[in-house]
């Protein structure tokens, strides 16, 4: 009978150590909607969102023990076509910046190549090492960034927006 007891706290001090050393990873949404882009001929165009990884409940809960912050993929969908828009494709790059005067803090996330202007269409950027490492620096480091979309339009464009980010981190259960 002492034997058997023994066994069984030692198994569950295993498994109890074991929980105290788990990193769990947790999937999340944070959406940017209502981004307009507006031009008043074809040509250039860019718009820019702060982020703030603040806003997200999941980042706030376990803002201390997170060890990775990782960009899963990036949805970029036009929401609305507003009245005067007469361009029908734009082609452009949607970056992050920690300072949106300051270009030298910029890493890209991927390009939007020939990007329907209707309603409803969507383009899927996949995320990258760069992107997960970016993300890390600025959650440590006042978890603020810009989301910065430029690039041509072959007419006045004048449309809205919704970039959704789907990331994933990973952070110990702090348990011990």
């Amino acid at each position: 009978m002492g034997r058997r007891i023994v066994r069984r706290l030692a198994l569950a001090a295993v498994c109890l150590a074991a929980l105290a050393a788990c990193v769990v990873n947790l999937s999340f949404d944070m959406d940017q909607p209502g981004i307009p882009l507006v031009t008043s001929a074809a040509g250039a165009a860019s718009t820019s969102t702060l982020v703030d990884l603040g806003n997200s409940n999941d980042i706030r809960t376990h803002r201390n023990d997170i060890r990775s912050l990782d960009l899963e993929s990036v949805d970029v969908t036009i929401t609305e076509v507003k009245p005067g828009n007469v361009a029908a494709t734009l082609s452009g790059t949607l970056t992050l910046r920690k300072d949106l005067g300051d270009p030298s803090t910029e890493v890209k996330v991927g390009d939007l190549p020939n990007f329907p202007v209707l309603v409803q269409s969507t383009k899927r950027i996949k995320g990258n090492p760069a992107v997960d490492a970016f993300l890390l620096e600025r959650l440590h480091d006042g978890g603020k960034f810009y989301a910065i979309i430029s690039g041509t339009t072959d007419g006045a464009t004048d449309i809205v927006l919704d970039v959704l980010l789907h990331a994933s981190m990973g952070y110990e259960t702090g348990l011990f």
